[in-house]
């Protein structure tokens, strides 16, 4: 996998970013950052992926005035690299994951997460660019 040092040190238009933290990715290469000291999220695609990086903009792009989700920035089709709000917190999985976080706190966290993504579902239900197969509800499995 790519270091994301080597897309800062690199690329003329990404020198001012100063990496914080690496963010786990299956398959690109995300990183906290601070561009003129606003926290900012840096994911650069792999080439093969850049389809994958158009839907993801457009999602994010349409999404993001009624969602809990990053606004974008920008998209350089040029590096294949989308910029992002930066989301402060607790990683979701880690919480759920961590013995010392109280079984009633995990259900409430999934609750939360359940409302948040039948949220999401309906929102691009209602829109004819985006294709949702299935019921979004998920209130009937908790």
């Amino acid at each position: 996998m790519r270091d994301i040092g080597e897309l800062v040190n690199k690329t003329k238009k990404y020198k001012k970013s100063v990496v914080q933290q690496k963010l786990k990715s299956k398959k690109n290469t995300v990183a906290y950052v601070t561009i003129d000291n606003n926290p900012r999220v840096l994911k650069w695609f792999v080439p093969g992926l850049k389809r994958q990086m158009n839907v993801e903009y457009s999602i994010l792009k349409k999404g993001s005035s009624k969602l809990n989700i990053p606004a974008v920035f920008e998209m350089d089709e040029k590096n294949n690299v989308l910029v992002t709000t930066y989301i402060n917190g607790e990683n979701l999985c880690d919480l759920i994951n961590n013995n010392e976080v109280k079984l009633v706190e995990k259900q409430r966290l999934i609750s939360l997460l359940a409302d948040w993504f039948n949220d999401f579902h309906n929102f691009f239900k209602k829109d004819k660019d985006f294709t949702v197969r299935g019921d979004s509800s998920l209130r009937n499995f908790i």
